[in-house]
């Protein structure tokens, strides 16, 4: 009787714990880890043309009311423009149908300058806290060549 009561309160608190842990969770804001390339623009500034590539990583997914997919994106490198400081973008598919995302390769994309920081903790795209600058190119970058560790 005493090793059932044991096992029945140890699972009773692998189960507390597991709970607990999916509601520390927030399931409304999703996250991102994929780095990202851009590394041709189409169109834009020739400052931005001069600073390629442009490497970064999205961290975040924003909606549109339009059903659009917009990322915002923290940049490796900050950029200069206009005498700002810019240090994150937002991207999105350049064209209905595609999506940012992973094993994506030189895939059309829209990319703006954040510049109102407010955004970055929004979960919905304010296209007023953002510059519209260019349309570039962007591959994921996120996995490199796999690596032995034999030697």
């Amino acid at each position: 009787m005493k090793k059932l009561l044991t096992l029945f309160l140890s699972i009773f608190s692998i189960a507390s714990t597991a709970n607990a842990e999916e509601q520390a969770v927030e399931p409304s804001k999703p996250k991102y880890r994929l780095y990202f390339s851009i590394t041709d623009i189409d169109s834009g500034p020739l400052e931005l043309e001069g600073k390629l590539p442009i490497v970064g990583m999205i961290f975040n997914k924003l909606n549109h009311e339009d059903g659009s997919e917009y990322y915002l994106a923290v940049l490796k490198e900050p950029l200069e423009s206009k005498g700002r400081k810019i240090t994150h973008i937002t991207i999105g598919a350049r064209f209905l149908g595609q999506h940012v995302g992973l094993r994506m390769k030189d895939l059309p994309v829209n990319i703006a300058f954040v510049v109102d920081n407010s955004l970055l903790d929004q979960e919905t795209m304010d296209f007023n806290k953002g510059e519209f600058v260019a349309i570039g190119f962007a591959t994921d970058i996120s996995t490199g060549p796999v690596r032995s560790s034999n030697k």
